[in-house]
């Protein structure tokens, strides 16, 4: 059992199943979209872990993390790098050694603010598209009347 992140244009990637999880000592986590030959980075206080993404996904030491992980994927695609910063993962040592892990909520207020505003950027760049489309459309039909005049 493990975790998948979903890796969107925006550079921002997601944990799609929610639901915590126990582990002892290693992590499977799934990555949809990500391109091959990427890497995840995961940082807890001054502890990096870099692991390769191969076939869509890796083995997160979690054994070795407590407190809060922040994970960045990156990638070499045509030439450039693209960098997906992830939701981080929280995780708790238990009584027995294990480990819960879980997708870090601190920020969801913040995040659906954001999500509010980009849906209202692009209601309002939809509207001045339908508004420009109904120019051209107008015109095209005063041209086609023989009514061009401008």
């Amino acid at each position: 059992m493990g975790m998948t992140y979903r890796l969107f244009d925006t550079q921002r990637g997601i944990v799609i199943d929610r639901t915590p999880c126990v582990a002892e000592d290693e992590f499977a986590i799934a990555f949809l979209g990500v391109p091959d030959g990427a890497r995840v980075v995961f940082r807890v206080a001054e502890l990096s872990f870099v692991r390769e993404i191969r076939d869509g996904g890796c083995i997160a030491p979690v054994g070795k993390m407590c407190g809060t992980v922040s994970v960045c994927v990156s990638a070499v695609c045509e030439g450039s790098i693209r960098r997906w910063t992830c939701e981080g993962l929280l995780i708790t040592l238990l009584g027995d050694g294990s480990v819960l892990v879980r997708p870090d909520d601190a920020d969801l207020a913040a995040r659906y603010a954001e999500i509010l505003s980009e849906n209202q950027d692009l209601r309002d760049n939809l509207k001045r598209v339908e508004e420009d489309l109904e120019k051209l459309s107008r015109r095209l039909q005063d041209m086609a009347d023989g009514w061009d005049i401008e």
